[in-house]
Formats: structure tokens, sequence, C-alpha cells
């Protein structure tokens, strides 16, 4: 997700709630910023993962809670090593998020077996880059 499109959510987010920041101070060292992309970038992730299966009271098992939590607790991981400027992970999904923030700052380990190098493009179908490379997420309208 590049900062155009953050800036622009947070620009409409901001409307209802005077505040915050001007959008134009916002920059990725921002916890804010981060804080919104990657929420952002979750929320499309648990759409795509989950569809709207989630509607259906009997889906929600005790795993699927800790699923869900885990994939909360990863995102928190991912803005906080966005701020410090480095990410310690072998989890595919916390390093997918990474690159799709496009986060600056050392990943380690070294890519690991069938992940994409970060500046080398993702197959659309491929497990790595499955959300945030082929659409772009529309500006929110608050009303």
């Amino acid at each position: 997700m590049d900062g155009e499109t953050t800036a622009e959510c947070f620009y409409e987010i901001r409307v209802a709630a005077t505040t915050f920041p001007a959008a134009e101070r916002l920059t990725p060292n921002w916890a804010i910023y981060r804080w919104l992309q990657v929420n952002l970038l979750m929320g499309v992730d648990l759409l795509y993962r989950y569809k709207l299966t989630l509607q259906d009271k009997d889906v929600m098992t005790e795993k699927l809670a800790t699923e869900l939590e885990n994939d909360i607790l990863d995102s928190q991981y991912v803005i906080v090593a966005a701020l410090e400027g480095a990410l310690a992970s072998g989890d595919k999904n916390v390093r997918r998020l990474w690159r799709l923030i496009g986060a600056k700052g050392e990943l380690v380990p070294a890519p690991l077996p069938n992940e994409v190098p970060a500046g080398q493009k993702h197959n659309v179908g491929s497990d790595v880059g499955r959300i945030g490379l082929c659409c772009q997420i529309p500006a929110m309208s608050v009303t």
C-alpha cells in the first residue's frame, strides 16, 4: 500500500475527528500512519481469507478465534517493526505484510524458500502476494 493511498484514507478519517494531525504531515515514520496502513491491509486480508463466514455465529470456533487473535498480534508486531526499521520473523504472513506496507529496513532471516525477494514482482495468484498487489483500496467516505 503506497503512501498516497494511506494518506487519502487518513484524510477521510481525519474529517470526522479534528484532533488528528493534517494528512500532509504524515510520513511512514508516524505510528498512526503505520497503524492505519497495516489495519487497512489486514481488513482486506481477513475479508479475503474468511469471506463473510464470520457472520455465521456457528463458524466462530475457539480455533478460529485463536487464529484471529494471532493475526491481530502479528499485525501489531509489523507496526512496531516498521517504526524500528527491522523485522525478524519466519512467519510467511508477517513477512508478506511487511513487504506490502513497503517498510524500509532489514528483514531477518534472508528470503525464505519459495519467497519472492523484496523489490521483485509477485505473481498475482501466488500465496505471497495475494492481497494489495492487484487492487487499490478506494478512498473511504465518512458520513
